[in-house]
């Protein structure tokens, strides 16, 4: 369970740095190029990094597989709860880290979660790393073989 409190707190210290750049932002941040716009906040990619080695690490503990569950959940419904307007898009580029923990989930958790990821992220928006999510998961739960890349 440490990995997926440390999970939950790279989203939290996400948000709270990513208001922190949007309070400090002045009106004119970013016009013509200039200032410090919060869209350009080292913030972003930190979290990118801290998401991708938290989930490693996840990973490389061979975790159990509601463990993993757990942590595929989190990630693939944060956007819900973390999905402020300037971080909704790191936030959905962190969700391919799932794939690494995906080969540990049981079958019906992998088909599970694949229902939910369906809910939450219809066919007709997802990007092209979305669509692997949702395929791994298919594979996952025995409902379809993966396509090699």
């Amino acid at each position: 369970m440490e990995g997926i409190d440390e999970l939950k707190s790279c989203y939290a210290e996400y948000e709270r740095e990513a208001g922190k750049a949007r309070a400090a932002a002045k009106p004119w941040d970013g016009i013509l190029g200039f200032g410090n716009k919060p869209s350009a906040h080292p913030c972003h990619d930190e979290f990118f990094e801290k998401v991708q080695q938290t989930v490693q690490m996840i990973a490389d503990s061979v975790p159990a597989p509601e463990t993993a569950a757990e942590a595929v959940e989190f990630i693939l419904t944060a956007k819900a709860g973390y999905g402020g307007a300037d971080i909704v898009w790191m936030v959905q580029a962190s969700e391919g880290a799932v794939l690494k923990l995906i080969p540990f989930l049981e079958q019906k958790d992998a088909s599970r979660l694949l229902e939910m990821y369906n809910r939450i992220s219809p066919k007709r928006t997802r990007f092209p790393l979305q669509k692997k999510i949702a395929e791994a998961l298919k594979a996952a739960a025995g409902q379809e073989k993966l396509r090699k890349p």
